[in-house]
């Protein structure tokens, strides 16, 4: 029979257990620039985020307003900095930017990663077929992708985190609200 004290920190445990695995991890834990903005305005705030995204070159993809998080997507092999595409051996790429809008005690968070991928889907086709071990030949619609378009059956790696493009974006946001020269964490 257990004793009282173990029952107790047995079920202390299990409700820790219980709590902790359902929940989400903030944004700033998982590898986030951020910077501390000194507005309680969050729609200005959400709204200041979504145009420093669009100016930078972005397409908005997801805007969820009520739970604060944007995320948009750059055309393909975007320009750098100084306005010239970067070439790549690699081919195909893009840039991925999400930011997320953290309110606590009467200001707000601001979270952002751009994430660097590569499109690898012939290698991923490739590959795939090689998984198989069948040398059977077949030509069927569905062996040659049909009824898809490139963008359905396009895959990506991502290959980096862009703090550059994080702290551009966070610095466009800052300066729409009042908040020159604020201070980032990465």
């Amino acid at each position: 029979m257990l004793s009282v004290g173990r029952t107790v920190a047995v079920l202390f445990l299990a409700v820790l257990a219980a709590v902790s695995g359902c929940t989400t991890p903030p944004a700033r834990s998982a590898a986030y620039s951020v910077v501390q903005a000194q507005t309680s305005d969050t729609e200005a705030a959400f709204q200041a985020a979504e145009v420093a995204l669009v100016e930078l070159g972005y397409v908005i993809e997801r805007r969820e307003a009520a739970s604060g998080v944007l995320r948009g997507r750059s055309a393909l092999n975007p320009r750098d900095a100084s306005g010239h595409a970067r070439l790549s051996s690699r081919g195909e790429w893009r840039r991925i930017g999400e930011v997320r809008l953290e309110p606590a005690a009467g200001e707000i968070s601001l979270c952002c990663r751009v994430l660097v991928q590569e499109r690898t889907s012939q290698a991923h086709r490739t590959f795939f077929q090689d998984e198989h071990g069948d040398d059977a030949p077949t030509d069927t619609p569905i062996d040659r992708e049909a009824g898809t378009t490139a963008r359905q059956i396009a895959t990506w790696r991502t290959v980096r985190r862009d703090k550059g493009a994080e702290r551009r974006i966070l610095d466009v946001i800052a300066r729409r609200t009042g908040q020159a020269g604020s201070e980032f964490r990465d």
